[in-house]
This record gives structure tokens, C-alpha cells and sequence, in this order.
């Protein structure tokens, strides 16, 4: 491991699609502000000011674009703005938004409009601005889902079993497909899941509790 920032809490880092740079959330001075930094290293480059809540930046499939999470009209919406930093940035949804990642084909952006654990995936077309809803519901959280080659990879719960899995829901289809069992509850609250470009694996953050019973000899009088 090799440590790339040190602008206080750094998180919800994001590797540009050439892996060239990462880009990550981190507040300063009581701002919370997105960033991006060289991989090899460096001075991390700040892409948004103000006193506005940024979050949770991610990519636009070219690279040329950052998508964010912000507060700044009142409500949280998807915002984006050049990854060089060289534009202001324009707000992208308008119903709500929290998470969003652009397709491949750069025509639509899937997002999640809460921070709820119970939340839907929608997609909005980037040309015409229509959205409409993709996965009813995800139950693991807003962060918990990735796009992939063939569609909607995302952990939710298996009905009439007490367990988890992680699903596809394929472009177009109407229906998912429960792909794995996990073997523990997933973890919430943060991004804790992703999928190879390929589609062949997965990476599942999951809770594991342990407990260790143990004797302190000694006199605590």
C-alpha cells in the first residue's frame, strides 16, 4: 500500500478509466470538496469550491468529466464538472440524486437517489434528460452496485431466506438474476463493492463479527 493523499479525511476514491488518476472527496477548512491526484503520486488538484457538500466523485466513461454529489441548490443532487478542473460545474439530475456512474456508451447515467438503505436505480438519458426507474430496490444501500458489461451488477437480499447474494439485472431485461450467495451481510453506509471490467469478478465488502472470550488475572481492588 502506498499512501497518495494527506488533505485530512480523504474518501470515496475512483480510478479514472486510463488509471492515470484517482479521484477522492476530502474536507478542508470545512469545505468538503472533490480532488484528483496522479497515481505515481503528487499534489492532488482540487475540482470544486465552495461551502457546498461535494461527494462521491466518479467518471464519465472518456474520462473528461467527473460526476459528483452536492448540496449546493438545497437539495442532493448528481452535479459534474470537467476532471481537469477547467469548467464550472452544471447540475445533472433534478428529481435527486446521491451516486451516479455513466454507461459505457457514454448515452445514460445510472444513479441512486438517496443515501437510505432501501434505494432505487434509475438511469437518466444525458441527451434528452428523461429518467426512469431501472431496479426497484436495492437494500443494501446506495452504494452497493456497479455497472458492468452486460448490466446492473448490485448486492441485495435473497426473498424467503435469510441471507444475501449479488445480482445482475441485465440491460433490458425486466427481471434479475441472483448470481452468488455471500456468506455474511454486506457492509453499508460506503462504497463496498465493485466488478471487473470483464464482468468475471467481483469485490464484496462483508461483515464478519468475532467475539473472544478472555480471563484478566490480576487484582483490580
Amino acid at each position: 500500500a502506498r499512501q497518495l493523499t494527506f488533505l485530512g479525511v480523504a474518501g470515496s476514491p475512483k480510478w479514472s478509466p486510463d488509471g492515470a488518476r484517482v479521484a477522492f472527496d476530502t474536507t478542508v477548512d470545512g469545505d468538503r470538496n472533490i480532488y484528483v491526484v496522479e497515481t505515481e503520486g503528487g499534489e492532488p488538484v482540487q475540482i470544486t469550491e465552495g461551502p457546498a457538500a461535494d461527494s462521491v466523485p466518479t467518471w464519465s466513461a472518456d474520462g473528461r468529466w467527473i460526476y459528483f454529489a452536492s448540496d449546493r441548490t438545497g437539495s442532493p443532487q448528481i452535479w459534474k464538472t470537467a476532471s481537469d478542473g477547467a469548467s464550472e460545474p452544471v447540475i445533472v439530475t433534478t428529481g435527486s440524486g446521491i451516486y451516479g456512474l455513466e454507461a459505457a456508451d457514454g448515452q445514460w447515467l445510472y444513479y441512486a437517489k438517496s443515501r437510505s438503505r432501501d434505494t432505487e436505480i434509475w438511469r437518466l438519458s444525458l441527451e434528452s434528460g428523461e429518467e426512469e426507474p431501472v431496479v426497484e430496490e436495492v437494500s443494501s444501500g446506495w452504494s452497493n452496485w456497479e455497472l458492468g458489461p452486460e448490466g446492473i451488477y448490485y448486492v441485495d437480499d435473497v426473498p424467503e431466506e435469510d441471507g444475501w447474494g449479488v445480482y445482475l439485472r441485465r440491460f433490458g431485461a425486466e427481471a434479475s438474476e441472483l448470481l452468488a450467495r455471500l456468506a455474511n451481510p454486506p457492509t453499508a453506509g460506503a462504497p463496498g463493492f465493485g466488478v471487473a471490467p470483464d464482468g468475471k469478478y467481483a469485490l464484496v465488502g462483508q461483515v464478519t463479527i468475532e467475539s473472544d472470550l478472555m480471563i484478566v488475572d490480576g487484582d483490580f481492588r
